[in-house]
């Protein structure tokens, strides 16, 4: 499933050339996906990422939604 949605979904996002395949295919991953990602505004990010590592808890900031007549692609993985 992973592999049909990185075909569908993999033309409308852009990856940083340091991400290794396996990477980018875990992120298509139904099985994990739903747990890996929240969605936020840039200033919210901010206070969820220092509020997680107050409680201990890993996150990191891996990209941005870009509006769709941006002309780029729709999400940048960083």
């Amino acid at each position: 499933m992973a592999s049909k949605n990185m075909s569908d979904y993999g033309p409308q996002v852009r990856f940083d050339d340091r991400l290794e395949y396996e990477d980018r295919l875990l992120l298509f991953c139904p099985e994990t996906s739903g747990g890996l990602f929240v969605s936020l505004s840039p200033a919210d990010a901010e206070r969820y990422v220092a509020r997680c590592r107050e409680l201990g808890q890993a996150a990191w900031v891996i990209g941005q939604v870009l509006p769709a007549d941006s002309g780029e692609r729709a999400i940048e993985v960083i």
